[in-house]
């Protein structure tokens, strides 16, 4: 029906069963999980001890996915994105105006981001990596993070200068912004962290 092969239907069978969507039964055929059964932030923590995670960790993983998606829409964000970028940003600054929560706001504009870069695998990917960042720092409560990580106005001034970089289509200063918006914990004995820095000051 789809015209492709039994090996090409086996192994995508093996990616939606790896991923906790189906289940694979010998001898019975392939089923349908039930959603409730899993889930994909619990796959892509399968065999973590989210515990023993702490705030470098999370940095680490972050960065790596921030500096990617920022150069992106640095390099590809067309006008409509941008404005989609204001908008989201506008309303988070109306929203902490107002004494609001803005947390969701906050995770709103880093969708619009992952949008704007232009790339639908890296949007697809990255949606799930973010989630599963949020789920962490939801969750995992023995995570110390640094006191301005949970500031409304440091989120929306970080927010506010990435945004200015990606219209002056700025790549100069996608390190320090992903360092700005991600707060160095002092002290913390970061090892990508670190060298993330080190390269930042020699960029500037």
């Amino acid at each position: 029906m789809l015209g492709v092969s039994r090996l090409v239907v086996r192994e995508a069978l093996q990616v939606l069963a790896g991923i906790g969507l189906i289940e694979i039964r010998q001898g019975r055929g392939t089923f349908l999980r039930d959603i409730a059964e899993g889930s994909l932030f619990d796959q892509l923590t399968f065999g973590l001890d989210l515990q023993t995670l702490n705030y470098a960790d999370v940095f680490e993983a972050r960065a790596m996915l921030d500096l990617t998606v920022l150069e992106l829409c640095m390099l590809r964000a067309d006008q409509a994105a941008i404005a989609d970028l204001e908008g989201a940003l506008a309303t988070m600054q109306a929203a902490a105006d107002g004494g609001q929560p803005s947390e969701e706001l906050h995770r709103s504009f880093h969708r619009q981001m992952l949008r704007a870069a232009g790339n639908p695998l890296i949007e697809r990917i990255g949606a799930l990596l973010l989630d599963t960042f949020w789920q962490i720092g939801d969750n995992v409560h023995n995570l110390v993070y640094p006191p301005q990580a949970h500031e409304d106005q440091h989120h929306i001034e970080s927010h506010r200068r990435m945004l200015e970089a990606i219209k002056q289509r700025d790549l100069t200063q996608s390190r320090s912004l992903v360092a700005m918006h991600l707060p160095v914990q002092p002290g913390a004995g970061y090892v990508f962290p670190l060298a993330f820095m080190a390269a930042t000051t020699d960029d500037a």
